[in-house]
């Protein structure tokens, strides 16, 4: 039986709420910024979900399993919700004055917008992170059975190195930056992918290792109080600060990594808090929470902002807070009654 990361999936559910606000805080633009300035970088935290995936897998590789079926696999796990969220959008346009791009929503149909096909489209921005999923993790498998280990390395390093260096200099060492292509064929949203999920793969390695497999009570004391600091830099530059530790973003990946390493050896007072039910099925819910919340957000802004725009403006925090908390009610709605009745009829199939 596999080993289940119930506090992971609390880190996925937390990271999730942030990119919600992280887009919503334009609804009424300085608003949430007041309160939480630290907002307008928590782009960043789309990196920790590819360095979740990656470390998932590499930790789950099997080189016998064939390469097409595991295309497929992946593209029946990502796909429905974008589907599902695209029905709920040209249903949308039907009743309001949005407008619904059918060819791009042809493209992330088949999770091939944002990683330079398409040009950049609202509704198809928000998504940028799926396609780079889908097709970072497709690549990283395929050379992972085709190179020997001593090889597979240093490469994964090369390829981490390169892109990371790349995303970090055209962004001027800020967040950000995911749609854009330079010279064509290299786009910035697929090098932040492969950057961070080649960062997963060296976390999977150091979690295969001895290293904090087993430790003393004081090397537990050791490990809480690292825990409690990386939570705090974490949320005081995510939350409670506009400014970027370090002069650099890349920072906000080192710290995370070593806490979600820490959270996966559960040695520390966090992460065996953490690693409870609730959190492993509010967790379950996040990624139906980030597909779903620009379907809320569009609903909002054409349905109902645009008819109460004086009482908004003067109540602008208590708008922004129902959109969020709307958003994440209905991707946990979403997940529950369509997102998990899809994967199981999927897992019924034995297509795979």
């Amino acid at each position: 039986m596999k080993e289940k990361f119930k506090n992971v999936e609390f880190l996925r559910f937390i990271f999730a709420i942030f990119i919600v606000f992280y887009h919503f805080r334009s609804i009424i633009k300085g608003t949430l910024e007041q309160y939480v300035p630290g907002i307008t970088h928590c782009d960043i935290c789309v990196e920790f979900f590819f360095i979740i995936a990656g470390f998932f897998l590499f930790s789950n590789f099997k080189i016998n399993t064939d390469t097409v079926k595991f295309a497929l696999k992946r593209f029946f796990r990502l796909a429905p919700l974008i589907w599902f969220s695209t029905v709920c959008f040209l249903v949308l346009s039907l009743i309001s004055k949005f407008h619904f791009s059918f060819d791009n929503h042809i493209l992330r149909m088949l999770l091939l917008s944002n990683i330079g096909f398409s040009p950049k489209v609202e509704t198809t921005v928000i998504h940028w992170f799926i396609p780079v999923l889908f097709w970072c993790s497709l690549f990283y498998f395929y050379i992972s059975k085709i190179f020997d280990k001593k090889y597979l390395n240093l490469i994964m390093w090369l390829i981490v190195i390169f892109s990371c260096s790349f995303a970090l200099n055209y962004t001027n060492f800020t967040t950000g930056g995911q749609t854009k292509n330079i010279y064509y064929v290299i786009n910035i949203g697929v090098m932040r992918g492969l950057a961070a999920m080649g960062v997963g793969y060296f976390i999977s390695m150091l979690y295969n290792s001895d290293f904090l497999k087993t430790c003393s009570k004081k090397m537990q004391i050791i490990i809480s109080s690292i825990e409690i600091y990386l939570v705090t830099f974490l949320a005081h530059y995510l939350l409670f600060t506009n400014k970027i530790p370090g002069k650099t973003p890349f920072l906000y990946v080192v710290m995370f990594s070593a806490l979600f390493f820490l959270f996966l050896r559960k040695k520390g007072i966090i992460s065996k808090l953490l690693d409870n039910n609730l959190f492993y099925t509010l967790g379950a819910s996040s990624y139906a929470i980030y597909v779903m919340h620009p379907v809320v957000s569009t609903y909002f802004k054409h349905l109902v902002f645009k008819h109460n725009t004086a009482l908004i403006n003067q109540h602008a925090l208590v708008y922004i807070l129902i959109v969020g908390i709307s958003a994440i009610a209905v991707g946990i709605l979403t997940h529950y009654f369509v997102e998990k009745p899809i994967n199981k009829w999927i897992s019924s199939k034995q297509i795979f």
